[in-house]
């Protein structure tokens, strides 16, 4: 596929200003209704955990944001749960400012703003209170920066401070234990730069050492605060949740079928979605070669595109679940294409495969899986996705005559704008 940069930049704002403008979108929606459910069992969590933490010991599988949003209340309590959506718009602006960091001098800058654009306002359809999800991809996204720059610059330190966050992230969020597969990374790192394995194999213990000087920590501070007890029933909880039967939905079984499920449906239905974009466009093309195609023709059908999809959204049709899966798809599309392009360097291949890696292992371990948290696994993948695929500018050389750049970059304009719009439709109505 050929890539040509006069077709693919993309305008950007002043980094600054751009996060200032996610942060008040956020803030718009803290004031936005009142969850009983969700928002009372963390605020709850919140208010005891430090005063009556045998009341809350179900929570305790999530101790660490426990530990986090109780000292926020502590401090900020009269606040009140208006408190706590502020302090979810914080970490998630943090989250962002993390992201662009680690990006910026791989993507082009406003390719990366509308990623994290698409990220931000599909993500936003959810509890608006601080809790677990927001903090345990916080520290996902730390990880990710430590372990890069530990093998970028050959500089162990930052793989244990990596293993470190993952403890963390552990205590945070129990199913985020399998951010302990980011091991891998090092081992990617190491074949496509041709490491000696005996120097991977001691980057990797180095990781793991991080990681058990931060579990010891983390059973350390427990001890210390008097929560360690508690801690222990929450787990043995969580082991019968997960011993399967009918009634749960945590069994090892039933979370690898629904694995498996959701990500056959999210390829489904983003092959769908490009496979009609794609017959319309060559459509389009065919209709240009004859000679009947005329210059006003491009943006009124663009304008009609959009107002169709607006009415499938109006209808339901179109929803913020199909965006997730839709974005899940492209991202894992992108990682392929990027995976077979010998153009791509391998740091950005090596970051892309740690955000591929954060969008098929987050949902593990949750209940409903992609469907109710692969809004938080969609922050690395995504703004490289979106780069990547707004590089293309045309077909291979045997189906050039199909559709030319020019359409490539509508095509492009179209999808990034119909995604914030269904983000943005679904935040407005949640």
């Amino acid at each position: 596929m050929k890539k040509s940069l006069s077709l693919t930049e993309t305008k950007s704002m002043n980094a600054k200003l751009f996060f200032l403008i996610l942060f008040l979108y956020q803030l718009l929606f803290t004031f936005q209704g009142l969850d009983l459910s969700d928002e009372g069992f963390f605020c709850t969590f919140y208010q005891e955990i430090f005063t009556h933490p045998e009341t809350v010991q179900y929570n305790f599988m999530f101790w660490f944001s426990g530990i986090v949003g109780g000292a926020f209340v502590t401090v900020f309590g009269d606040l009140g749960v208006w408190g706590l959506r502020l302090f979810t718009a914080i970490i998630t602006t943090g989250s962002i400012i993390l992201v662009y960091n680690l990006l910026k001098n791989y993507l082009r800058a406003g390719n990366l703003q509308i990623g994290l654009l698409i990220a931000t306002v599909v993500m936003n359809n959810n509890t608006k209170v601080f809790h677990y999800d927001n903090l345990s991809v916080f520290f996902y996204i730390v990880t990710a920066i430590w372990l890069v720059k530990g093998l970028r610059n050959n500089k162990p330190k930052y793989l244990f401070l990596a293993g470190i966050i993952v403890a963390m992230d552990a205590f945070t969020r129990i199913p985020s234990i399998v951010n302990t597969g980011l091991v891998l990374a090092i081992f990617y790192y190491g074949f496509s730069h041709k490491v000696p394995f005996k120097k991977q194999f001691g980057q990797a213990i180095i990781f793991g050492a991080g990681f058990v000087t931060g579990v010891a920590g983390m059973l350390l501070l427990m001890k210390m605060t008097g929560h360690l007890a508690i801690f222990l029933n929450a787990i043995a909880l969580v082991g019968k949740m997960g011993s399967g039967g009918q009634e749960s939905a945590y069994g090892f079984m039933k979370l690898i079928q629904q694995f498996i499920n959701a990500y056959f449906a999210s390829v489904k239905i983003t092959a769908l979605i490009l496979a009609a974009v794609l017959a319309g466009a060559v459509a389009l093309n065919f209709i240009a070669k004859k000679g009947y195609y005329r210059r006003w023709m491009g943006p009124v059908l663009g304008a009609i595109a959009i107002a169709g999809i607006i009415v499938l959204i109006r209808k339901g049709y179109i929803d913020n679940f199909t965006a997730i899966y839709f974005l899940t798809g492209l991202s894992l599309l992108a990682a392929l294409l990027m995976l077979l392009d010998k153009t791509i360097s391998k740091d950005l291949k090596l970051l892309m495969f740690i955000g591929c890696y954060i969008l098929l292992s987050y949902p593990l371990g949750s209940g409903a899986g992609l469907y109710s948290v692969g809004i938080y696994s969609l922050w690395i993948a995504v703004p490289i996705a979106v780069d990547y695929l707004s590089s293309i500018q045309s077909l291979p050389r045997r189906f050039s005559n199909w559709i030319d750049g020019r359409q490539f970059v509508s095509i492009r304009k179209c999808t990034w704008i119909a995604c914030i719009i269904v983000g943005v439709y679904y935040s407005w109505y949640y």
